[in-house]
């Protein structure tokens, strides 16, 4: 015996759903609609992870973008690059004027023909750097680092390459195996700085500082030295101009016949021989001097 219907229990005839409906029903075959809330939340969950990867990307190029980059002839004036890596970019012909890029790593960058008028470079690393015919006019480069740099035909007029006072002490600036045939260095400030084995041919240096400045085996007989403050300046196998007079800023020690020369320091002297100046300890050449008057005796 069948069961009766709910119409007829209630007294009313079924009434049974119109096709077209039943059919829309019947289409909603799979999964229950999601949660409005849920959808959103995967959205935000989507569009944050987007967010973050292009952040990283940011940040990457941030971080290594420059090495290498092709940025010659670009405006950088003004702007700050303390301690960016700029290893092997190229920046030639690129106005850097008042460019702070103090601390940067530039180590064989290309600077040929750039203008870094004022701009800022105390402990740069510009090991081989490319700096021939840059404008480099009183720039700082206290500290820095000029490493078998290239400076040919430079304008370095009133730069400061004397050493800076750091936390652990002194920094002093390194000119090593560096070219600067022709550069102008005219009123630069090089104390306490240390030019090893370099080639300043030519170099136009009047009234530059050297202030206890070490020069080893760096030839200057083609250098412009009128005006060169030299107090307390260290010579070692360093060649000068062969003359007859004293070098600018050395004076003749007294009875020497020409073969020592004292520099205005408390401890060293200079023995000036056929052009190759050699440091010897003033006691040292006091020593000589006693032997050699009393060989003219």
């Amino acid at each position: 015996m069948t069961a009766p219907s709910a119409g007829l229990l209630s007294g009313r005839e079924p009434v049974s759903p119109p096709q077209g409906r039943e059919l829309r029903i019947l289409g909603r075959v799979g999964p229950a609609v999601p949660d409005p809330l849920i959808v959103l939340a995967a959205r935000s969950v989507k569009y944050a992870t987007r967010g973050l990867m292009l952040c990283l990307c940011l940040v990457s190029t941030a971080c290594s973008g420059m090495r290498g980059a092709n940025l010659a002839g670009a405006d950088l004036s003004g702007r700050s690059l303390a301690g960016e890596d700029l290893t092997g970019a190229d920046l030639s012909r690129a106005d850097l004027r008042e460019a702070d890029l103090s601390g940067a790593r530039l180590r064989g960058t290309r600077l040929r023909g750039s203008h870094l008028g004022r701009a800022r470079l105390d402990g740069a690393d510009l090991f081989e750097a490319d700096l021939r015919l840059a404008q480099v006019q009183a720039a700082e480069l206290r500290g820095a680092a000029l490493v078998r740099a290239r400076l040919d035909g430079a304008a370095l007029a009133g730069a400061d390459l004397s050493r800076r006072e750091i936390a652990r002490g002194r920094q002093q600036t390194l000119v090593v195996q560096a070219s600067l045939r022709g550069a102008d260095l005219e009123g630069a400030d090089l104390t306490g700085a240390l030019l090893k084995d370099s080639d300043p041919g030519r170099a136009h240096m009047r009234g530059a500082r050297l202030v206890d400045t070490c020069l080893f085996r760096v030839d200057l007989r083609d250098s412009d030295l009128a005006g060169v403050e030299w107090t307390g300046a260290v010579f070692d196998r360093a060649t000068l101009k062969t003359m007859a007079s004293p070098p600018p800023g050395l004076v003749e020690v007294e009875g020497s016949g020409g073969a020592f020369w004292v520099s205005p320091s408390p401890r060293w002297s200079i023995r000036f021989t056929q052009g190759l100046v050699v440091r010897v300890e003033r006691q040292v050449a006091e020593r000589a001097l006693r032997d050699l008057k009393r060989r003219r005796r």
